[in-house]
């Protein structure tokens, strides 16, 4: 019994009463697509046969690495990360920032992997540098350099001349005059002699009234001062000792979760 394969690729079975039929009866057999192959022009038949659609070499490994079948489940990067476990974690939204090492140096890395794809993957092992969060491969970019567009530019036109004359320094307390030079006076700040005496007043009743200021380095240093020997940002830390807590700054301790996304 004869069979019939399609454009399609779909097979039938040819009865043996039909095949003595005409070449009318058995197009009629044939589904609508192989008859409009009897109908193809010369250009048509050529590109079916020559020029049809190919297959890209990405496709055929993506194809061959399915058919390896699929590992383990991946931990979602949003609910479960954790820098104690290592990947390759689930982050289809690309939320992550990538941290590229070396694949020895990634635990738990056996080949490369898609964040993409929430299975593990059976794809061939390759050298190289990899991300340590979601194990995809760090792809260099070569750039085509192009020539340079003024190669043919004549540069000598714009080299600019000057002498070679040697000439010599001059020696300690000689100088040069030039011409037309302005010298712009110095302007003396005379001190006020009553601004002097009246802050010299201040710091006597304040030592007579007070006594030095306990400034905290850290837990275990502290420095003796008085208020004009501190400096702007160690008065400021002195009167104001919660300033850390202020919405302004950011508690290093608490380290977000969830809710927030990475900007590259």
């Amino acid at each position: 019994m004869p069979v019939i394969i399609n454009k399609r690729g779909i097979i039938k079975l040819e009865d043996e009463k039909t095949e003595t039929n005409s070449h009318i009866n058995k197009k009629q057999i044939l589904d609508q697509d192989t008859a409009e192959m009897y109908n193809m022009s010369d250009i048509d038949e050529w590109n079916m046969k020559y020029n049809c659609n190919r297959i890209s070499i990405e496709a055929i490994n993506k194809i061959e690495i399915k058919k390896r079948g699929r590992g383990e489940e991946k931990k979602s990067f949003d609910k479960e990360y954790s820098e104690k476990v290592p990947g390759p974690y689930y982050d289809p939204l690309n939320n992550h920032l990538h941290i590229w090492k070396k694949d020895s140096l990634i635990p738990n890395f056996k080949s490369e992997q898609n964040p993409n794809n929430l299975y593990i993957e059976f794809t061939d092992y390759k050298k190289g540098t990899y991300c340590s969060i979601c194990h995809i491969r760090n792809i260099m970019q070569n750039f085509n350099w192009r020539e340079e567009p003024d190669k043919d530019v004549d540069t000598n036109i714009y080299k600019i001349s000057c002498s070679d004359a040697y000439i010599e320094p001059l020696k300690k307390g000689e100088y040069k005059e030039f011409d037309n030079v302005t010298v712009k006076e110095k302007i003396e700040c005379k001190k006020n002699p009553i601004k002097y005496w009246e802050k010299l007043m201040y710091k006597v009743k304040y030592i007579i009234n007070n006594s030095k200021i306990v400034y905290n380095v850290s837990p275990y240093k502290s420095l003796m001062l008085w208020p004009w020997e501190m400096t702007s940002y160690q008065k400021f830390k002195h009167n104001n000792k919660n300033y850390k807590n202020s919405c302004v700054f950011i508690d290093t301790d608490k380290k977000f979760r969830d809710k927030y996304v990475y900007i590259s």
